[in-house]
């Protein structure tokens, strides 16, 4: 069988691009893997940590329950990766890129909520 992911860096972010309708909860799940993958040593460890999460996160999603998740993966990380591609070659660098604001929100959404913020114990 062949690999569908060249490495983790490429897989995380083509599901950065993949993820940016997805619901919050998933957004939740996907950010606490991302998390345990930065302590991972290996790219295989890592794919298969976010893969699992993934997975979970279609139970969300109607279409990955009709097709199955494997195919559905398969799917929407061929068709994230086109685009991906052609943004690569077509992007202007300009504020009015579509697909770079789209993934700018997708990253702001997956930050923690409370990073750089004191807790609310202090606020005063």
């Amino acid at each position: 069988m062949t690999k569908l992911f060249k490495n983790f860096g490429e897989y995380l972010t083509t599901v950065i691009t993949m993820i940016r309708d997805y619901p919050d909860k998933s957004y939740n799940k996907i950010r606490l893997a991302i998390n345990v993958c930065q302590s991972l040593h290996d790219d295989d460890e890592k794919i298969h940590r976010l893969n699992t999460t993934l997975m979970e996160c279609f139970w969300e999603i109607p279409a990955a329950i009709d097709m199955g998740f494997p195919q559905y993966l398969k799917q929407e990380y061929k068709k994230t990766r086109y685009i991906l591609e052609y943004h690569k070659v077509n992007c202007s660098k300009l504020k009015d890129c579509v697909i770079c604001k789209a993934k700018q929100i997708t990253i702001n959404k997956l930050r923690d909520n409370n990073e750089g913020k004191r807790p609310p114990i202090y606020s005063k």
